[in-house]
C-alpha cells in the first residue's frame, strides 16, 4: 500500500486534500459544537437568573413576615417543574433554611464548596452568578442570587452586615445537551455531505485538469523511452502543464538532434577505425570482444562471418592464438599481462595464418578504462608488419652488397701486397735456379722464401675468409661474444680504407668490458657502416676515435670523428631510409637505417650528436645480460 501511494500522484494529492478537508471539517465541527453549547448555556443562564430575580422579589414580603413555611411550599411547587432540579435559600452562615427538597433543610454549605467559590474564589469584578456543576447524579446549572440587606430589613436584622443569605437555583442542562447533540449530528451530516461533494467535485476536476494532461505527458514520455523519438505531447493549454509539455517537446527535439549527432559521430568513427590498416579490438575484463574493426577481422576471420557473431563472445573465437598463448606460460599472453598490471605492453609475434602464410605482427595494448577492481577494458592495436619486415630484410641485404662492393676494393689492395711478395719470391727462386744449378747449397735461402710465400698465402686466406663471413647471408643468431674483439674484427675489415686516406684511427677499448649477446654477422655490419660514414666525413689526415665503455648494465660503443658534421636541418632525418647527405652515386641512404634496425634487434639504442663543421659522435648501447657472462 505504501509503495502504491508513493508511486501515485493522484493518491498523494487526494490524501493531501482529504487531510485538509478533514482537518477543516473537524475544526468547523468543534467550533460549531462549542458555539452552539455556549449559546444555549448562556441562554439558560440568562433565563435562570431572570427566574431567580423574579422569585427573590416575590419572596420579599413573605421573608419580611418570616413566613418561611409559605416560602417552603412555593419552592416545592416550583421544584416540580421539569427543568428545575432544586431551589433553596441559605442564610449568611450557609445553613439551608428553605428548600424544594426537604431533605436538604438544615444542611450547612461550607465555604469551600463550589457554590460558595462562585463568589469567594474570584475578585468581585470577575465573579459570575451562574456556574455549571457536575455531581454523581447529573450536570446542572446553579444560579446564586445574593439576598442583600435593605432598609426595610433593619427591623429584624440590625448591624453592619450587607448580605443576609442566598437564593440558589439549580436548573437541569439535559435539554441543552440533547439539543447540542442534535445540532451536532445535523452539523456532522452536513459536513460529511459537503466533504463527499467536494471530494467528488475535486476528483472530476483534478482528473480533467491535471490527470488527463499528465497522462498525455506520460504516454509521450513512454513512447520516447521505448525509442520513438517522434513522440511529442500535444498539450497547448497555456498554463503550467502546457509550459511543462512545451519544455518536454523541446527536450525531445534536443534529444533527437543529439542522438542524430551521436549517430553521425559513431558512424564517422566506425568508418575511420575501419579505414585504417591496423587491426583494432576492444576487449573486456572477461576476455570478450566489445568492438573489432574490419582489419582485425581480415587478419583472423577467413570464413568472413558477420561482425556481430564475434561481439560479446570470447576473444579466442576470433583470435585462436590468444587461447594458445594463455596455455603456454613462457609465451605469456600480453592481453592477460595488461589486465593484471594495468600498464602498456607491446610485443612482436610471429604467427601462421589460417591459409598457412607466415605473418609477423606488432601488438600494442593500452588500458581503456578502470574501476576500483582494476582494468575494465583494453584496446589492442595489431599491426601486420610482414611486408615491412621483408622489405627491411631486403634493404639490409642490399646494403650488405653495397658494403661488400666497397670492401672488395680494399680486399683487392690487401691481397695485392702479399701477392706481390709471392711473385717476387717466385721470380727470385727462378733466377736462383737458373744461376745456381746446385740447389742444395741454397737450402736456407729457399726455405726463407718458401716460408714467406706460405705466410702471405695464409694472410690472403684470412682476409678472404673475413670478407666471406661478412658478406654471407646467415641467420642472426645471438651468442655471448667479447665486445672488444667484435669491434676489433670490424676495424680490420676497413683498415685498408683508413690507411689509404691517411686517417688517424684511435682505439680506446675498455679492459672491463663484459661479454655481450650479439649477432656475429649483423652487429659487425653496423660497426663497419659507422666507421665508413666517419671515414667519408673526415678530411685526409683527419681523426676517428672508437671507444668502448660500460655504462651501468649496458655496453657502449662511441664512434667519434672530427669531420664536416651534419647540419641541424638534416639531423632528425639521418635514420630515414634512402636519406643521404653524400653526393649522388656515393651513398644509398640505407647505412644508418640498417644500423638502427640491427641495434633495435639487439634490444639496444643508437643516438647521434653532430654539429656542422665540428664533427659527429654516434653512440650504440647494448644491454648486458647475466646469461652472456654466466
Amino acid at each position: 500500500m505504501k509503495k502504491r501511494i508513493s508511486e501515485s500522484l493522484h493518491l498523494k494529492i487526494a490524501l493531501l486534500i482529504l487531510s485538509i478537508l478533514t482537518f477543516s471539517a473537524a475544526t468547523i465541527f468543534y467550533t460549531q459544537y462549542r458555539l452552539s453549547k455556549s449559546h444555549l448555556t448562556n441562554s439558560l443562564k440568562v433565563s435562570t437568573t431572570h427566574l431567580s430575580n423574579t422569585l427573590l422579589r416575590s419572596f420579599e414580603i413573605a421573608m419580611l413576615g418570616r413566613r418561611l413555611e409559605e416560602i417552603q411550599q412555593a419552592l416545592e411547587e416550583i421544584g416540580q417543574e421539569p427543568q428545575i432540579d432544586r431551589i433553596f435559600i441559605v442564610n449568611k452562615s450557609g445553613e439551608v433554611k428553605v428548600s424544594s427538597d426537604r431533605s436538604q433543610l438544615g444542611r450547612v454549605i461550607h465555604i469551600s464548596e463550589r457554590t460558595c467559590q462562585v463568589c469567594h474564589e474570584f475578585r468581585p469584578a470577575d465573579r459570575e452568578q451562574s456556574i455549571i456543576i457536575k455531581d454523581d447524579r447529573v450536570s446542572f446549572l446553579r444560579s446564586v442570587n445574593p439576598i442583600r440587606k435593605k432598609p426595610i430589613c433593619e427591623k429584624c436584622h440590625r448591624g453592619d452586615e450587607t448580605m443576609l443569605g442566598m437564593l440558589v437555583t439549580d436548573v437541569s442542562v439535559k435539554d441543552i445537551e440533547a439539543l447540542t447533540r442534535s445540532n451536532l449530528n445535523i452539523t456532522f451530516v452536513m459536513i460529511v455531505a459537503t466533504l463527499l461533494f467536494m471530494a467528488g467535485a475535486f476528483r472530476l476536476g483534478f482528473k480533467k485538469i491535471i490527470l488527463d494532461r499528465l497522462a498525455l505527458l506520460k504516454a509521450a514520455a513512454g513512447r520516447l523511452e521505448k525509442g520513438d523519438f517522434s513522440a511529442r505531447a500535444a498539450l497547448d493549454t497555456g498554463d503550467e502543464l502546457g509550459r511543462l509539455a512545451g519544455t518536454f517537446n523541446r527536450m525531445a527535439d534536443n534529444l533527437t538532434q543529439s542522438l542524430a549527432r551521436i549517430e553521425r559521430a559513431r558512424a564517422y568513427l566506425e568508418n575511420l577505425i575501419n579505414s585504417i590498416d591496423d587491426g583494432v579490438a576492444v576487449i573486456k575484463r572477461d576476455r570478450t570482444l566489445v568492438m573489432v574493426n574490419d582489419a582485425y577481422l581480415r587478419m583472423f576471420d577467413s570464413d568472413k562471418r558477420d561482425r556481430s557473431e564475434y561481439l560479446n563472445s570470447p576473444l579466442e573465437h576470433l583470435n585462436p592464438f590468444h587461447g594458445e598463448w594463455c596455455r603456454i606460460p613462457e609465451k605469456r599472453c600480453n592481453v592477460c599481462t595488461v589486465f593484471e598490471t594495468g600498464e602498456f605492453s607491446n610485443r612482436i609475434v610471429s604467427l601462421v595464418s589460417r591459409d598457412g602464410a607466415q605473418k609477423v605482427y606488432e601488438s600494442y595494448i593500452s588500458v581503456l578504462s578502470k574501476d576500483e577492481q582494476g582494468v575494465v577494458e583494453i584496446v589492442e592495436d595489431l599491426r601486420d608488419t610482414t611486408i615491412r619486415k621483408k622489405f627491411e630484410t631486403q634493404m639490409i641485404e642490399a646494403e650488405r652488397l653495397v658494403s661488400a662492393g666497397k670492401l672488395a676494393a680494399g680486399v683487392a689492395h690487401e691481397i695485392n701486397n702479399p701477392m706481390a711478395s709471392i711473385s717476387t719470391c717466385a721470380e727470385g727462386l727462378l733466377k736462383m735456379i737458373d744461376d745456381f744449378p746446385a740447389v742444395n747449397e741454397q737450402k736456407s735461402l729457399l726455405r726463407e722464401y718458401l716460408e714467406t710465400i706460405r705466410d702471405s698465402a695464409f694472410r690472403c686466406k684470412a682476409i678472404t675468409q673475413r670478407l666471406l663471413n661478412f658478406a654471407s647471408i646467415q641467420s642472426s643468431e645471438f651468442e655471448p661474444l667479447d665486445f672488444n674483439e667484435v669491434i676489433e674484427d670490424a676495424v680490420r675489415l676497413v683498415q685498408y680504407d683508413i690507411s689509404a686516406k691517411g686517417v688517424d684511427l684511435e682505439l680506446k677499448l675498455s679492459r672491463e668490458m663484459p661479454s655481450v649477446r650479439l649477432s656475429r654477422t649483423s652487429f659487425p655490419h653496423a660497426v663497419v657502416n659507422l666507421i665508413l660514414n666517419s671515414l667519408y666525413a673526415v678530411e685526409r689526415r683527419g681523426k676517428i676515435t672508437i671507444t668502448t665503455l660500460l655504462q651501468g648494465q649496458r655496453a657502449a660503443l662511441k664512434v667519434e670523428d672530427n669531420g664536416c658534421g651534419i647540419d641541424g636541418r638534416h639531423l632528425q632525418r639521418v635514420f630515414e631510409p634512402f636519406f643521404t647527405t653524400k653526393k649522388v652515386g656515393e651513398g644509398s641512404g640505407l647505412g644508418l637505417f640498417i644500423c638502427r634496425n640491427i641495434v633495435n634487434n639487439h634490444g639496444g639504442e643508437i643516438d647521434i650528436q653532430s654539429e656542422a663543421g665540428k664533427g659527429t659522435v654516434v653512440t650504440i648501447r647494448i644491454p648486458v645480460t647475466e646469461e652472456a657472462n654466466g
